[in-house]
């Protein structure tokens, strides 16, 4: 379907304030699609900060101290960047069994597996943690293949659009009460 007027009138606005003439539309769906979109806000400011060479306060996660404000004096604390793969729970023993070789292809960043102990939830996620920016997307990006391939093999369920249920990266991090 063709876009409303005021959603054209924005479309045209964002190309015109653009500096290279370019704009990225994103739409969200979830949960919290709030907080996805302060966690893309957030690392949008983080990658302006290093790009001028200006340390932020807030971590590219959406965890750590910080009210996202730009700061002119270099962060004292290491940066986090955080990232989560939410993954359906028929596939969780056999990314149990691979966890070791995960890990090990991961460089430079921190994997681990959180599994609920809630029946309801039929989902686990990966949680991934580095230092590196690049680091924490190149686990991501992997381990998502893996997933992937993994849910595949084993028949896990989709949705009538043929994604797969309870498969999703998470912009930010689930609280222990989405969680647990």
């Amino acid at each position: 379907s063709a876009p409303d007027e005021q959603e054209a009138m924005d479309e045209k606005e964002a190309l015109q304030n653009s500096l290279d003439g370019h704009a990225w539309k994103y739409t969200m769906i979830g949960m919290q699609p709030n907080e996805a979109r302060e966690y893309l806000e957030k690392n949008i400011l983080s990658i302006e900060d290093q790009t001028n060479g200006v340390g932020s306060t807030a971590t590219a996660g959406g965890g750590g101290g910080g009210d996202g404000s730009k700061n002119n004096a270099i962060s004292t604390e290491p940066e986090i960047f955080r990232h989560e793969i939410v993954v359906p729970r028929c596939v969780i023993d056999y990314v149990k069994l691979r966890m070791p070789i995960l890990v090990k292809n991961c460089k430079n960043a921190d994997v681990t597996l959180k599994t609920s102990n809630n029946s309801s939830k039929q989902f686990a996620k990966l949680m991934i943690e580095s230092s590196e920016q690049y680091h924490a997307f190149q686990a991501q990006m992997i381990l998502w293949k893996e997933v992937l391939t993994l849910c595949n093999a084993h028949g896990a369920p989709k949705t009538p659009a043929g994604l797969f249920k309870d498969l999703a990266f998470y912009g930010g991090e689930l609280s222990e009460d989405d969680f647990l």
